[in-house]
């Protein structure tokens, strides 16, 4: 036996015990939180990836029960990791990754490391479950849509819609380029957007709507700025 598997197994066994209690005594979480911690480096430093991504659970479990949610939330993302790269568990990595993304939204402050852990669930369902990869990206842009961030969302955008785009989700594809030229709007980043409105009116016609793709290209055409702008040109000539 390994000196890192022995520490991980006393690790362990310390964290049983605080997070037992006794007669006269409460849980000690925090103890408890830290020992799972411990015990999960160290049976990852001991290659033993179930045992470790499952301290890394019961670790999040025992953080959640002293509200260091943030904590708790990087446990479990370290947990998707293993699931995923050592385990090949790709369902587990993706409970996991979504536990990750709803404790860090809940935290406050890490709305965009939230919709990072979507993306990352998102990205393992692309080759296994088309649906469900599409809902979960569609949760992360909910996150950077709600929370205010879309700037910071852009490239997820277009990641969402050119997986869309190769699955022949034409009309979703439009629904998500038109929520980006929203957001791009909404924070007046004006070269992003008259790309955007480009690409929504391609899409369109690549769909075979000519009709509507006209409709859109009237529309932005209200907005003097994409009037004068290259894309608007482009557009005029597809």
């Amino acid at each position: 036996m390994s000196s890192s598997l022995k520490l991980a197994q006393g690790f362990l066994k310390d964290a049983q015990k605080a997070s037992k209690g006794g007669w006269f005594s409460k849980p000690e979480w925090d103890l408890a939180a830290q020992y799972l911690d411990k015990a999960a480096t160290a049976f990852k430093a001991a290659r033993h990836y179930e045992e470790a991504a499952d301290c890394y659970a019961k670790a999040s479990d025992a953080y959640v029960q002293i509200n260091a949610v943030y904590l708790a939330a990087k446990c479990f993302e370290n947990a998707a990791v293993l699931a995923d790269t050592h385990l090949k568990d790709h369902e587990k990595a993706v409970t996991y990754y979504s536990r990750a993304s709803d404790l860090y939204r809940s935290q406050g402050a890490a709305a965009d490391k939230a919709a990072e852990m979507m993306e990352s669930a998102a990205k393992i369902c692309e080759d296994i479950d088309t649906n469900r990869a599409i809902q979960l990206y569609d949760n992360a842009l909910s996150i950077y849509e709600n929370e205010d961030r879309g700037r910071f969302g852009v490239d997820t955008f277009k990641r969402t819609i050119r997986y869309l785009l190769d699955k022949g989700r034409l009309s979703e594809a439009v629904d998500i380029q038109m929520r980006l030229s929203a957001v791009c709007e909404h924070v007046n980043n004006r070269f992003e957007l008259n790309k955007s409105n480009l690409s929504a009116i391609i899409i369109l016609l690549a769909f075979g709507d000519s009709v509507e793709a006209g409709k859109k290209l009237d529309e932005f055409g209200q907005d003097v700025t994409f009037t004068r702008s290259k894309e608007a040109a482009a557009a005029e000539h597809l």
